[in-house]
């Protein structure tokens, strides 16, 4: 069973979400978020990204984020940026 196929059977036996649910998923830019969108996207479910920007790590977090839009735009999925001064 691939990563795939076992994500789809934990959320259809745990009754997590269904198709008819939109999902906001948080992404930081990091291959675990990325991977999360990319099965959710790829079994079908509707998605909204949303990505925080605490800008803590200067031209680094500026990448995430723009990797994060760039992931979004790819996959035709809304993105919802926010930035917070910390």
């Amino acid at each position: 069973m691939n990563l795939l196929q076992l994500l789809k059977q934990c959320v259809e036996s745990n009754k997590l979400f269904s198709k008819e649910h939109h999902l906001l998923v948080a992404c930081s830019g990091g291959v675990d978020s990325v991977v999360l969108v990319h099965l959710l996207n790829s079994l079908g479910y509707r998605i909204t990204i949303l990505h925080c920007n605490f800008r803590l790590r200067g031209d680094e977090s500026t990448r995430d984020e723009i990797f994060v839009q760039q992931l979004s735009s790819s996959l035709n999925l809304d993105c919802k940026i926010k930035h917070f001064d910390t």
